[in-house]
């Protein structure tokens, strides 16, 4: 008789236990989630550190390698342009009695060698390497033609494959020649190395190379016929 009395008393206090233990958790899960950070619109500052750290390693990897991507780009353009030029004079020479033209200091000895190309090329943007920094924009050469070939017969080249016609010089020369050329005023015609230390000329035969100046010289003189 007596755990029958008793079972209602047990009943109240179970029950009033129970809530309590589930009020309990409530309040805990609530905390929980106030102190649980909403990961889609905030970062921690280590986070932030790291993917910073990230963008510059990758910056530091890809600014040289789009560096010399620009830079063969460039050299490829050049190319280009002396193919051009190289395909150029031969229509001339063809139309001309195979004579090279004038590349000439003065208007008085004949008209530029690039002004007679122009109705074959029909474009003077060739005449400009994008690496060479012009001092003035009027100034339209970047290539000059080879001085030991200037009016003279395509005859006059034992071996077209190994004479240079034309090709990056210094300054704003209209003719190219070795840096050792004796003539005075030869410090204006050398080649210039604007690629990876290197010129970029057209041969007689038509291809195109790049070379430094020292190997334009050594073993054999390029420029000479």
């Amino acid at each position: 008789m007596f755990p029958y009395l008793l079972k209602p008393f047990l009943g109240v206090f179970l029950g009033d236990v129970g809530g309590i233990i589930f009020a309990m958790n409530q309040v805990t899960q609530r905390r929980l989630e106030m102190r649980k950070p909403n990961l889609s619109v905030f970062f921690t500052l280590i986070e932030l550190l790291v993917v910073i750290a990230i963008i510059a390693v990758l910056a530091a990897i890809l600014f040289p390698v789009f560096g010399a991507a620009r830079t063969k780009a460039r050299q490829t353009t050049c190319a280009s342009n002396l193919r051009q030029i190289g395909l150029a004079m031969a229509m001339y020479v063809s139309d001309y009695d195979d004579t090279y033209p004038l590349g000439t200091f003065s208007m008085a000895s004949g008209p530029w060698w690039d002004d007679v190309l122009l109705p074959y090329t029909r474009n003077e943007q060739i005449l400009v390497c994008p690496s060479h920094r012009r001092p003035n924009p009027s100034y339209k050469w970047s290539y000059g033609l080879n001085w030991d070939l200037a009016g003279k017969f395509t005859g006059c080249t034992a071996d077209a494959s190994s004479t240079i016609l034309s090709g990056d010089v210094a300054g704003i020369s209209c003719i190219i020649s070795y840096p050792s050329n004796p003539h005075p005023s030869s410090s204006m015609w050398v080649p210039a190395p604007r690629h990876n230390d290197k010129a970029v000329v057209v041969f007689c035969d038509g291809h195109c190379k790049s070379l430094s100046p020292e190997a334009m010289e050594s073993p054999t003189n390029l420029f000479l016929p």
